[in-house]
């Protein structure tokens, strides 16, 4: 049961990550000088996801991995909003 666990969360946590990030930007959208932090804080956030979801599943990735896993679901979410901004030459949001 313990390998299921693991198994679901790695494909959940590059899900879990991004949506953080985007609430985040939200809160500091008063200051665009911190807009920078906090995508390149996603591995960070990654790593204290695992470790709070270890508390409740009785398993973790590692800190290495899940700070992999979130750097990577921010960059395909950036990297989508990229492209639809290039496509429809709206503003990025």
């Amino acid at each position: 049961m313990k390998a299921q666990w693991q198994f679901y969360f790695q494909y959940a946590l590059p899900i879990i990550v991004p949506l953080i990030v985007s609430q985040a930007k939200k809160l500091v959208s008063g200051k665009p000088q911190l807009y920078w932090l906090i995508p390149a804080s996603a591995p960070v956030i990654g790593a204290l996801v695992d470790f709070l979801q270890s508390f409740v599943t009785n398993t973790a990735l590692g800190p290495q991995q899940a700070a992999i896993l979130g750097a990577v679901g921010v960059f395909l979410r950036e990297m989508l909003v990229q492209v639809k901004s290039a496509v429809t030459d709206e503003p990025n949001k």
